[in-house]
């Protein structure tokens, strides 16, 4: 019984993931809270691809508008995880995430890049969105902080981040990819269903087995009612003992 309870748990687990891990996006915008302009959207695209291609760091800004009820810092680093921004070989990544419905933004980062956004600068994009937002709305905000991340990044590497012309259309090639930990949690659930499956059909057995033991009780039980030299109400009994009284009356 605790195997299925916590069977139970591991499969309500496996299934958060599903109510707010979303497409990975085939360019550097995934604007799912339709804040972002066209004309903006395009700048950050243009902007993040050459960041990637001089520096070979991908750069995802996603928004949405909220997070299921998952605190934002954990949203953030599974979102980055899960979409290969960051992995174990090449963990060097960025993720800025947009919440329409707190205002907020939380830039996730692989390690790779510590000496390029250091923990000034975080402080430093908080202070700055904040100010943005208010002055020039969410949709430059984000391009503005966007920016300032990615100025820190090609500093880092020395390079310019000049857009040159005929890159054609961005494409980032990310793949949802399943954190390990879930392929677990759909393991735990085809046991919780094997288990159940196992219990019930116990419990039939068992059923069946109590109904065959009550009818054997029954048909043991039974010869005296049905007694062939007795008084019973069977073939051989009361109803047909009355015949034989009433031939005796008449002789």
């Amino acid at each position: 019984m605790g195997l299925i309870v916590i069977a139970s748990w591991l499969y309500l687990l496996a299934s958060q993931p599903k109510t707010w891990l979303l497409p990975a996006p085939l360019r550097y915008v995934a604007d799912y809270a339709g804040v972002i302009d066209d004309q903006t959207e395009e700048q950050l695209n243009d902007l993040l691809q050459s960041l990637q291609l001089r520096t070979d760091v991908p750069f995802v800004v996603l928004t949405v508008e909220h997070t299921s009820g998952v605190q934002l810092p954990w949203y953030a680093a599974r979102t980055a995880m899960a979409w290969g921004l960051r992995t174990k070989d090449k963990d060097r990544g960025v993720l800025l995430v947009y919440v329409q419905q707190d205002q907020a933004l939380r830039l996730e980062h692989g390690n790779e890049l510590r000496s390029a956004i250091q923990p000034g600068l975080t402080t430093e994009l908080e202070d700055r969105f904040r100010s943005y937002i208010r002055s020039e709305g969410a949709s430059r905000a984000i391009y503005l902080c966007a920016q300032l991340v990615a100025g820190a990044i090609a500093r880092s590497y020395d390079v310019s981040l000049t857009t040159p012309t005929g890159l054609g259309q961005p494409n980032i090639g990310l793949k949802v990819k399943a954190p390990a930990w879930s392929l677990l949690c759909y393991l735990a659930t085809a046991w919780l269903i094997l288990g159940a499956i196992w219990l019930l059909r116990r419990l039939v057995l068992r059923l069946s087995g109590k109904a065959q033991r009550k009818d054997h009780a029954t048909g043991c039980g039974a010869g005296s009612a049905f007694d062939p030299f007795g008084g019973g109400e069977g073939p051989f009994g009361t109803s047909q003992a009355r015949p034989m009284e009433k031939i005796g009356q008449r002789r």
